[in-house]
C-alpha cells in the first residue's frame, strides 16, 4: 500500500512540472490573450485530471488504512470477548466440579463414625504420580484439630490415615501404603474377620483370621474397629478368594472402593 502512495504522490509532481513547462512554452508562442486563455485551460484540463484521480486514490488509500484499523480493533474486541466467555465457561465447570466432589463427600455421613466424631473437610494439594508411595497432602493440620491417626474417608470409602501433621497441613498415607494393615470385616450378620494390606500395586491382599470360615466373591469388606481404623467403613470388595492347599487359611483378594488418582476432597474423622 505505501509503494501505491508514492507512486501517486509522484505522478502529482510531474503533473505540475509539465503544467509549468506547458505554460512557459504557451507564451512563447505569441497567440495572443485568447489563443493563451484556451491553451491555458487545455493545459490545465490535463494536468488536473490526472491530480484529480491521484488525490482521490491517496483519499481511498488513507480510506483504506481506517478501515483496516477499524477491523483490526473490531477483531481484537471479538478475541477478548471469546476469551472472557471461555473463562466463564471454565469457572462454571469447576464450580459445577466443585458441587459435585461437596456432594459425593456428603456421603461419609452414612457411616457410623463420622455420625459419631467431628469431620474435618480438606483438599488435596499435593499428590506424586510419577512415584507412586501412597501418600499425599492435605491443606488442613493441627489449627483445624487433625492429628495423627485419624482415620481420613472420601464419599466411597476409606481412604487411609493421617502420618504426619504440621499446623496448616497433613500427610495422608493411603491404605495401599505397604506398611499400612487393615483390620476387616465382611458385611451382613456373619460377618467373617481377617487382615488386609497392599499387594504392591493398586489391589489389596489378605486373609481371614479364622480358619475354616469362608467368603466369596463379590462380598464387601467393611473396617472392624480393630486397630487404627474407625469402625464401619467400606474399604473395597472381594475380588478372588483361595482356600491354601494342605490347610485351612483362606486368602482374598480385594479391590479398593475408593479411586484414589481421582481424590480432590477428602474427610478427615476426628
Amino acid at each position: 500500500m505505501r509503494f501505491r502512495e508514492h507512486k501517486q504522490i509522484a505522478a502529482v509532481i510531474l503533473a505540475v512540472i509539465i503544467a509549468v513547462a506547458l505554460i512557459a512554452s504557451l507564451l512563447k508562442t505569441g497567440d495572443g490573450p485568447a489563443g493563451l486563455k484556451e491553451n491555458l485551460q487545455g493545459a490545465a484540463s490535463y494536468v488536473t485530471e490526472p491530480v484529480s484521480k491521484a488525490a482521490d486514490g491517496i483519499r481511498k488509500g488513507f480510506g483504506g488504512i481506517f478501515r483496516f484499523k477499524e477491523l483490526t480493533a473490531e477483531n481484537q474486541r471479538l478475541i477478548e470477548e471469546t476469551d472472557r466467555l471461555k473463562q466463564e465457561n471454565a469457572g462454571l465447570a469447576l464450580k459445577r466440579e466443585e458441587k459435585e466432589e461437596l456432594e459425593e463427600l456428603s456421603q461419609v455421613f452414612h457411616y457410623d463414625a463420622a455420625r459419631e466424631n467431628d469431620l474435618q473437610a480438606a483438599d488435596i494439594i499435593a499428590m506424586d504420580y510419577s512415584n507412586w508411595e501412597g501418600v499425599f497432602t492435605i491443606n488442613k493440620g493441627s489449627e483445624e484439630g487433625i492429628r495423627t491417626g485419624c482415620t481420613v474417608v472420601s464419599g466411597d470409602g476409606l481412604v487411609g490415615k493421617i502420618t504426619e501433621v504440621s499446623k496448616r497441613t497433613a500427610k495422608v498415607a493411603m491404605l495401599l501404603s505397604d506398611n499400612n494393615k487393615i483390620s476387616f470385616r465382611t458385611a451382613g450378620e456373619k460377618g467373617r474377620t481377617g487382615v488386609l494390606q497392599s499387594d504392591g500395586g493398586k489391589g489389596l491382599k489378605g486373609y481371614l483370621l479364622e480358619e475354616g470360615e469362608s467368603v466369596s466373591k463379590g462380598d464387601t469388606l467393611m473396617t472392624s474397629g480393630i486397630g487404627l481404623y474407625a469402625k464401619g467403613i467400606k474399604i473395597g470388595r472381594i475380588t478372588d478368594v483361595e482356600k491354601k492347599t494342605g490347610t485351612q487359611r483362606v486368602v482374598v483378594e480385594a479391590e479398593p472402593a475408593v479411586s484414589f488418582f481421582q481424590l480432590r476432597k477428602v474427610a478427615v474423622i476426628l
